[in-house]
């Protein structure tokens, strides 16, 4: 007859498990842990670094050094230079745009605060006029942007005229 166990049984559940050593986590990961990859292993923390990486690619777009700088052949960094170009550029279109949708709110967001004369309304208006403000500074970041491009093309043209 066999001895009973702690839970009441005969213990064969026991004998069919497999033990694992203490320190192994189970199914799901602890918060924080990476895979093999060096990426998050949870959704919400894969989300996090997604954002955190497309800041930094824009963020190295933006701050990037110049391409004179760079030990390049002068038409590698012409083309490297047209692509950034172009991409402010197209940036510039955007923001502009925006700015023109953002007008517009604008507008519409103040008439409603002067006619109505309620808090809602002057908070719509405070928020609209902030959204166009900061609009206009960043249309003003891309066009000083564009500036130092084309001012650095200029330099590549001089040098290549020279060379």
């Amino acid at each position: 007859m066999a001895t009973p166990c702690r839970g009441g049984g005969i213990g064969l559940h026991d004998v069919l498990k497999r033990h694992w050593a203490s320190a192994r986590a189970g199914s799901s990961p602890a918060p924080g842990t990476f895979s093999l990859s060096g990426k998050a292993c949870r959704p919400a923390e894969q989300a996090l670094d997604r954002e955190r990486e497309k800041s930094r690619r824009t963020a190295q777009f933006l701050t990037s050094p110049p391409i004179l700088l760079a030990p390049m052949k002068i038409e590698q960094s012409m083309n490297q230079l047209n692509g950034r170009l172009s991409k402010a550029k197209e940036e510039l279109r955007i923001v502009e745009e925006q700015l023109l949708f953002q007008m517009d709110v604008l507008e519409e967001a103040k008439t409603r605060m002067l006619v109505s004369e309620t808090p809602l309304a002057d908070s719509d208006y405070r928020i609209a006029r902030d959204d166009y403000e900061r609009l206009e500074r960043q249309r003003a970041r891309a066009i000083e942007l564009i500036g130092e491009l084309e001012k650095e093309q200029d330099r590549l043209l001089d040098r290549m005229l020279n060379a």
